[in-house]
């Protein structure tokens, strides 16, 4: 994993009336524990990915995004 990827402002906004009224990060962070989207990801080598394989840690001179 390269860096998390996290939601921006705009997802606050409906888009009926242009007014921020909704509040997805809290959302987000209430349901899940967590405000990422996603991950970025760098592949390293070849092979297979799987639920509950193990990740590497962020490497801190990542420049993703």
């Amino acid at each position: 994993m390269v860096s998390p990827i996290t939601r921006c402002a705009a997802t606050q906004v409906n888009p009926a009336t242009a007014q921020r009224d909704l509040d997805i990060v809290a959302a987000l962070g209430r349901a899940f524990g967590h405000i990422n989207m996603g991950v970025y990801a760098e592949v390293v080598a070849g092979g297979e990915v799987a639920v509950g394989d193990a990740l590497l840690e962020p490497r801190a001179s990542s420049t993703a995004g």
